[in-house]
């Protein structure tokens, strides 16, 4: 689930650029 929740941030992450 930790996995999880990190490449969620990184897509947030890239979708806020």
């Amino acid at each position: 689930m930790e996995d999880n929740k990190l490449e969620s941030d990184t897509y947030i992450d890239i979708s806020d650029h």
